[in-house]
């Protein structure tokens, strides 16, 4: 299919420069970043990601999957060619990995942001997971840059994979421990009105500045999509100018404030154990943490009880609720869920979202913290065979200015 869609739109991608971002977690806050830096750069750039598809930080049209199929992603493609448009920065997914839709596609640049448990559904184990990532980065071997996490990178020499790409870089908190290899390897030093003050070491230079983020992988996020910046040649050797870091912003529901006097309230798309520990732990600062969470019906089971047990550990307060339970029956989600704790004492169940959020803000002390995750910006329930009008961030501006 990706074949016959690229010779029936004369091979588009022949005239682009295509960037693919991998990974389970930070594909859309890295594409969303990168894209930003390219237009706050002076150049053209497409996005083609689960938030939709962006010509500059312009919305052009919704996108119904994550790398959408080869149809419509050769049809954005031409598109791109017929406007101009020189960079594609676009989320690569295991799923298009598996079905072969970026199979016709030579990237310029592929980075691979992180790894945990997620879609087994689909791939059944986590090695059979972890090979479909990994062929993205085999099979890119022309690509200028290959960019990976050195937690990737230490996960797939652990299972005997190997890079021996001339131009590998490795990124992350301890990257430059990886000393035979090329390096970023970021840091915060200071956090304030949750916002940092991040360091970034390029392999000897070090720059610094402040970041409308305070998350360590959401600053892992920026440090990787700046590096990808560098690694295009577009800043002429020096890094994205620290003045500029602060337009930078975070994709919407990911990591989204709406709320910080005095009550924290987040909203996040952290849909898998990896990225729900990750947050959990970035509002570890709060007095108190209450968490409402669910998870997605007719999709990966096994990951329901780690993330119960990740609640448990992290969290003071758990509400479960539904998320998008789709066909499936509620209770059993929860009940899977619940299955990863040992202690039930500060779980409540409330499946109505709406309620469940009210009950948390509304109930939660001034000076503490309230994390909804699992939805993100997505303004849709699938319960039941119907797909409802529904946006976590909406009910919370809404239940903040009732409590």
């Amino acid at each position: 299919w990706s074949q016959l869609c690229s010779l029936a739109y004369d091979q588009p991608e022949n005239h682009l420069k295509l960037i693919g971002i991998t990974g389970t977690n930070g594909k859309t806050s890295t594409t969303w970043m990168l894209n930003q830096m390219l237009s706050l750069s002076g150049y053209q750039s497409l996005l083609i990601g689960g938030l939709g598809i962006y010509h500059g930080e312009q919305l052009i049209a919704p996108n119904p999957l994550t790398t959408p199929d080869p149809d419509l992603l050769y049809r954005l493609l031409a598109y791109a060619r017929q406007q101009n448009i020189n960079y594609i920065v676009m989320e690569v997914s295991s799923h298009a990995i598996a079905l072969q839709k970026v199979g016709a596609l030579a990237f310029e640049v592929v980075v691979f942001t992180s790894f945990s448990q997620d879609h087994l559904d689909f791939h059944q184990t986590l090695t059979a997971y972890f090979d479909c990532k990994w062929q993205f980065i085999e099979r890119n071997n022309t690509a200028s840059s290959i960019v990976l996490h050195d937690k990737v990178f230490r996960q797939a020499l652990a299972s005997s994979y190997r890079c021996q790409h001339s131009n590998l870089w490795l990124y992350g908190q301890q990257a430059n421990e990886m000393t035979s290899h090329q390096t970023m390897q970021y840091k915060i030093l200071q956090t304030k009105k949750l916002r940092a003050y991040a360091e970034l070491n390029l392999a000897g230079p070090t720059v610094s500045g402040w970041v409308n983020f305070f998350a360590p992988h959401a600053v892992g996020n920026f440090a990787v999509a700046l590096l990808t910046m560098h690694q295009l040649s577009l800043t002429r050797g020096e890094l994205f100018p620290p003045k500029k870091w602060t337009a930078i912003s975070q994709p919407p529901g990911r990591l989204e404030i709406i709320d910080q006097t005095p009550l924290v309230v987040v909203v996040d798309y952290a849909h898998t154990p990896e990225a729900l520990a990750l947050t959990l732990q970035s509002l570890s600062f709060a007095s108190e943490l209450t968490v409402v969470f669910g998870c997605g019906g007719g999709r990966d089971r096994q990951k329901r009880q780690l993330m119960g047990r990740i609640a448990e550990q992290l969290a003071d307060r758990i509400i479960l609720t539904n998320d998008n339970p789709r066909h499936e029956n509620p209770a059993t989600i929860v009940a899977d869920i619940c299955r990863g704790m040992t202690d039930n004492s500060k779980v409540t169940i409330i499946y109505d979202r709406q309620l469940a959020i009210k009950q948390a803000i509304c109930e939660a002390r001034k000076d503490s913290a309230v994390l909804v995750a699992g939805k993100g910006c997505e303004d849709y329930q699938e319960i039941a065979g119907q797909r409802l009008a529904f946006d976590d961030r909406d009910i919370c501006r809404s239940v903040l200015a009732d409590c």
